[in-house]
């Protein structure tokens, strides 16, 4: 609302009063709902379902299925660029026609809104380009460059052009993108110092333990370091606190497929006892599950050594789209 007054109040013709607002309140939410129909736009050109939600300043573009990385960059651009070209049509029409009040608002909004969204700083779609082309492993990095461009924008605000309005929305930013760039590396740490602990449980041979410790805290764990822990468990003989942390594991997003590899790779090595109770945790199988075509693969050879594996592939199927 504040920079909708900063900015009428600089046309003439519309400062100040119901009228200059209520212009600017309509042409914001027309300008924001073409920001967002471009990121949409490409999502369902790729085959996703596009869900727009819009704020006063601002909007969100939810894509189901979500976007590979570099499709996932092409919607985001998509949205500044769609308000640029806009703002240009605008302005050449401006130029022919002269220059009515309300025009002039939608020039400058379009072309603001999509020169601020090519800004590499959260939460602006240049900030989140940043952290897709940078990756979710460099996202740490990702978040410290917004936090140092939305501070040298804020301080060039305030010291070359006197913009309290500037500082404050690039300071803001700068705060909230250096706090999340501090969490993630305090996760880290805990994450490292995690691994550490459960790497000295199983050095000194109390596999039980080290499940134990995994198990408590499995959601900061990659299913890759889960499973590691696992192979040692049951190589170890710790069935039950194995079968535990593979229960857990099977109901976790995305980790049902990770399980199944565990009870293939101990079923490989001759170890059908330990394979049964990892594939027992996968009963019943979490809804919606789709596996990969390896894993069904896997769940086939397992069919003839294993009945659960055998009553999984039907479920397991059903499921599948």
């Amino acid at each position: 609302i504040t920079l909708g007054f900063l900015i009428t109040a600089s046309i003439p013709g519309l400062a100040g009063g119901p009228k200059a607002m209520a212009t600017w309140g309509v042409i914001v939410f027309a300008s924001l709902f073409v920001h967002e129909l471009g990121h949409a736009l490409f999502g369902i050109l790729w085959g996703s379902k596009a869900t727009v939600i819009l704020y006063p300043l601002g909007g969100i573009t939810h894509l189901d299925p979500p976007l590979s990385r570099r499709r996932s960059i092409v919607s985001l651009l998509a949205g500044p660029f769609l308000n640029l070209m806009l703002g240009f049509c605008i302005a050449a029409v401006r130029a022919k026609t002269g220059s009515p009040a309300w025009l002039s608002i939608a020039m400058w909004v379009n072309l603001g809104w999509g020169a601020l969204n090519l800004v590499p700083v959260l939460p602006f779609d240049g900030g989140r380009v940043l952290v897709e082309a940078l990756g979710e492993r460099r996202a740490t990095n990702a978040l410290l460059v917004s936090a140092s461009v939305a501070m040298g924008i804020a301080f060039s605000g305030l010291i070359a052009f006197r913009s309290l309005g500037l500082a404050f929305v690039f300071g803001a930013a700068a705060f909230v993108s250096f706090v999340e760039w501090n969490k993630r590396r305090r996760a880290e740490y805990e994450t490292e110092a995690l691994k550490r602990l459960i790497d000295l449980h199983a050095r000194r041979g109390n596999l039980e333990q080290a499940c134990r410790v995994a198990l408590k805290d499995l959601g900061v764990l990659a299913p890759s370091d889960v499973r590691l822990v696992l192979d040692a468990a049951f190589a170890d003989g710790s069935v039950a606190a194995a079968t535990e942390l593979a229960s857990a594991l099977a109901s976790r997003t995305h980790c049902p497929d990770d399980v199944i590899a565990e009870a293939y790779g101990l079923a490989v090595l001759g170890q059908e006892e330990q394979s049964r109770a990892v594939l027992a945790a996968l009963v019943p199988p979490p809804k919606d599950w789709c596996p990969r075509q390896s894993v069904r693969n896997w769940l086939r050879e397992l069919c003839a050594n294993s009945d659960i594996a055998d009553n999984l592939l039907p479920e397991m199927d059903r499921a599948a789209p």
